[in-house]
């Protein structure tokens, strides 16, 4: 889960984005993903699955972190 900046839902707490990876890219990224730590920026190669809504968030496929 990604909060974005500038926020997408303004105001709203919880993240704007979700990030999910298939298993062959998920191993790719394994060590740049475990080096992660709250409130680090991050830049990332995604496809855009589904567009959130003020109830719901984007959801991206990555394949690059």
């Amino acid at each position: 889960m990604v909060k974005m900046e500038p926020d997408d839902h303004k105001g709203e707490h919880g993240p704007d984005i979700g990030l999910s990876f298939s298993e062959m890219n998920l191993e790719r990224n394994s060590e740049a993903i475990e080096n992660l730590k709250i409130g680090d920026k991050i830049k990332f190669n995604a496809t855009l699955i589904s567009l959130g809504d003020k109830h719901h968030i984007h959801h991206l496929r990555t394949f690059f972190i």
